[in-house]
Parts: C-alpha cells; structure tokens; sequence
C-alpha cells in the first residue's frame, strides 16, 4: 500500500490534478479484487481536495463528456429537462463545477 501512496503523491506533485484521471481497469481488475474496493481504495489515495478533477473533471474535460461517479445509476437518469453533466454533478458529492 505504500507504494501506491508513493506513487499517487509523485503523480500529483508532477502533473497536478487537472491532469490525472482515474480509470478502472475493469474488467481486469476482477481477476484480483472487485470494482467497489479498487474504487474506495483509490478514493482513500487521492486527497479529498483532488477528488473532484481525478474522477471526473479531468476525463470530462479531455473527452468533452459528462463527469460520472462511477458508483452512480446510469448518467441518463435525468430529471425532465436535466443534463447528463448535471445529473453527474448532483450524484457525485465530490464533483465540483
């Protein structure tokens, strides 16, 4: 686990939130744990701070989509007249606009 600190602590000082994002690697990742404990691992990697711009406003930013909590239900899950980028704003609490 360390390493990983290590690591994430280098990535950050390097490149800056703005320029991480955050991937699954799923399926994969099923080989050797689930999705929700790789995902809460990173969570508790990341600075709080950081967590807005590392899982979703980077990826959001770079390919012009919609910021997703990956834990979240579908981002079409819209109220009447919402957007996908809102719908992803309102169920991820550690987005920031």
């Amino acid at each position: 686990l360390e390493d990983r600190v290590v690591t994430v602590e280098i990535l950050l000082d390097a490149f800056g939130p703005a320029r991480l994002m955050w991937g699954g690697d799923w399926p994969v990742l099923t080989l050797a744990g689930d999705y929700g404990s790789w995902l809460d691992l990173c969570l508790s990697l990341v600075p709080v701070r950081d967590h807005g711009a590392v899982f979703g406003q980077t990826v959001a930013r770079v390919y012009s989509a919609a910021a997703v909590d990956s834990r979240a239900p579908s981002p079409h899950s819209a109220l009447p007249n919402e957007s996908p980028s809102s719908v992803a704003l309102r169920q991820c609490p550690t987005a920031r606009p």
